[in-house]
C-alpha cells in the first residue's frame, strides 16, 4: 500500500485544472443561457464527457478529490442559481414537467457533491486509497440542463420525454402559437368577419360558431371578448395551448397569475372551475383560465369537464363579456376522447351559453376540428 497517500503527482495537477474548467465552462453556459441549443448542449455534454475521462485517468487522490469536490460545490451552487434566477423558486415553476426536471438537476448535483465529499474526506484521513469519483450524475444532469430550455425541448429526449409527458400532462391541442401565418391559422379578417357570416369557420347558429386557426390571435371587439386557456391548478403556464397563450400575452399574464390566491398548496384553480386576468399583449381583453379533468384519473371526468364550461361561462357573465372562445379543454395530454369532449362542451354551450352574443371554439387541428364540426351537426 502507498505510504504516502496525500502526495500529488505533478502530472496530475493539469487534469484537477482541465476538470475544474471544463466543469465551469460547462456551467457557465447554462447561466449564460445560450440561444443555440444544439451548439450549447454538444458543447455543455460534451466537456462533462471529458470530465468523466478525467476523473477515470486522473486519480489523483486527495488532491484530485479536493477538486472535485471544489466543482461539484461550484455545480450545486450554479444549479440553485439557475433554477432561482430563471423561475423564482421551484415551486412557482411554470408546469410539473418542468419542477420534474428541476428536480433531478437539483438531486443529481447534490448526491455528486455529497459522494465526493465522502471520497475527499475518506482519502484525507487515509481510510481508503486509489478513490475517485465518476461524474454518472453531473453528466446526467448535464443533458437535462442542456436540452431543457423549454418544456417542448425536454420532450427531444427521448426517456425522459417519454417520462414527463406521460406523467405530467399538459394540454397541446393548440399547437405552438408562433407568429409564422400558416393554413391552420386564424386571420385579423377572419376574426372581423365571423359575426356576421361563415367565412373563418363554419356558424352554427346566431351565436355558435366553429373556426379553425390559432386562439391566441383571436379576438372579436377587444373590449367585452376572451379567450380561455387550458391552465394546470398552479396557473403559472405551461406546454401546448397554454404556453402559447402566455408566451403571447408577455410576461405580465404570469405576474397576473401568480397573484391569484391559491386555494390550496399549490392550487389556485381546482379542476372544474376558472379564473380571469387581464389578456396584456394578447388581442382579446381577457384571458379566462379553467382546468380540466385528467382522463381516466378524474373520478368523474364527465361532470368536471362540463363545470370548466360552465365556470368559464359563469365567470365571462360576471365580468361582462360578451364575446368568448374556447379551445378543446382537456383533449391534449389530458386525454380526454375527443368525441366525448365535443358532446360535453358543445352541449353545455348550448345550454348555458345564451347570456353570451357569441360563443367560439377555435380549434387548431384538423381532427379536433373534424370531430367539432361533425358533432355539431349532430347536436344542432
Amino acid at each position: 500500500m502507498n505510504s504516502e497517500p496525500h502526495r500529488r503527482r505533478r502530472h496530475d495537477i493539469p487534469w484537477d485544472i482541465c476538470r475544474l474548467i471544463a466543469g465551469s465552462f460547462c456551467k457557465g453556459c447554462e447561466s449564460l443561457g445560450l440561444q443555440n441549443k444544439g451548439g450549447r448542449a454538444i458543447i455543455f455534454v460534451g466537456l462533462e464527457a471529458i470530465s468523466i475521462v478525467l476523473d477515470l485517468v486522473g486519480r489523483s487522490k486527495w488532491g484530485f478529490l479536493l477538486a472535485a469536490f471544489l466543482l461539484s460545490v461550484f455545480g450545486f451552487a450554479m444549479t440553485i442559481y439557475t433554477c432561482t434566477k430563471k423561475h423564482t423558486s421551484i415551486l412557482t415553476t411554470r408546469t410539473e414537467a418542468e419542477r420534474l426536471v428541476l428536480v433531478l438537476e437539483i438531486v443529481f448535483s447534490l448526491v455528486q457533491l455529497i459522494v465526493t465529499f465522502i471520497h475527499f474526506v475518506l482519502a484525507v484521513v487515509r481510510l481508503k486509497s486509489n478513490i475517485y469519483s465518476v461524474s454518472v450524475f453531473p453528466l446526467v444532469f448535464a443533458i437535462l440542463l442542456a436540452f431543457k430550455e423549454h418544456f417542448e425541448e425536454v420532450a427531444d429526449l427521448p426517456w425522459i420525454g417519454h417520462i414527463i409527458t406521460s406523467g405530467s400532462p399538459n394540454e397541446i391541442e393548440q399547437g405552438p402559437g408562433d407568429n409564422t401565418r400558416g393554413e391552420n391559422e386564424l386571420s385579423s379578417e377572419q376574426q372581423d368577419r365571423t359575426s356576421d357570416n361563415n367565412e373563418g369557420g363554419f356558424k352554427l347558429n346566431s351565436n355558435l360558431k366553429i373556426l379553425k386557426g390559432d386562439i391566441t390571435q383571436w379576438f372579436f371587439d377587444r373590449i367585452s371578448d376572451a379567450i380561455v386557456n387550458p391552465a394546470n391548478e398552479l396557473m403559472l403556464g405551461g406546454g401546448g395551448c397554454d404556453g402559447a397563450i402566455h408566451a403571447a400575452a408577455g410576461p405580465k399574464l404570469l405576474e397576473a397569475c401568480f397573484k391569484v390566491p391559491e386555494v390550496s398548496p399549490f392550487v389556485r384553480c381546482p379542476v372544474g372551475e376558472a379564473r380571469i386576468t387581464p389578456g396584456f399583449e394578447l388581442p382579446a381583453s381577457r384571458v379566462i383560465h379553467t382546468v380540466g379533468p385528467i382522463y381516466g384519473w378524474d373520478s368523474n371526468p364527465e361532470a368536471s369537464l362540463r363545470n370548466a364550461y360552465k365556470n368559464c361561462l359563469s365567470v365571462a357573465k360576471e365580468n361582462n363579456i360578451q364575446y368568448i372562445a374556447f379551445p378543446a379543454i382537456a383533449c391534449g395530454h389530458y386525454g380526454y376522447p375527443l368525441e366525448e369532449a365535443a358532446t360535453i362542451a358543445l352541449s353545455t354551450i348550448k345550454d348555458f351559453g345564451n347570456h353570451l352574443k357569441e360563443v367560439h371554439f377555435v380549434l387548431f387541428l384538423d381532427d379536433v376540428y373534424n370531430v367539432w364540426l361533425n358533432k355539431a351537426k349532430e347536436l344542432f
